[in-house]
């Protein structure tokens, strides 16, 4: 199902740890933007040198004024994307992580069992990211 023209759609994913951000950010920029949905790229707004710690404080409130937060692949492996998530979910967003969902009107991820293990999934990295900080790794 597309949603509604004035839908909002925040991309969410790896910058740092991704030789080819700049690209994949564009990509999906570009697709949803050809199913009708206004894109919120955080990848456009900051130069590199901003600190990650202050790029998340500017991108919260813009994770904030989208109603969908779409987790692009490989999320899991980046922190900035799991506060993203833990933010979007706290804040009422739709989760998606298969861009056909939204392309394409495949199966809803987000269905109220969907929802669930999407946000099991978001709690299980935040605790092994943690885990790997607090013994080092």
């Amino acid at each position: 199902m597309v949603e509604d023209k004035e839908t909002q759609v925040y991309l969410a994913g790896s910058i740092r740890r991704n030789k080819h951000a700049k690209e994949d950010f564009g990509y999906y920029q570009q697709v949803l933007e050809e199913h009708h949905y206004k894109v919120v790229n955080p990848y456009k707004f900051f130069p590199e040198s901003i600190p990650d710690h202050m790029q998340m404080l500017l991108c919260l409130p813009l994770v904030k004024s989208c109603s969908i937060i779409y987790l692009q692949p490989g999320w899991e492996h980046s922190n900035g994307s799991l506060i993203e998530a833990l933010y979007a979910a706290r804040c009422g967003l739709r989760i998606v992580t298969d861009i056909k969902v939204l392309t394409q009107g495949g199966s809803d991820d987000n269905g109220q069992q969907g929802q669930g293990d999407i946000l099991d999934r978001i709690a299980e990295k935040v605790v092994e990211n943690l885990e790997g900080y607090i013994n080092g790794k």
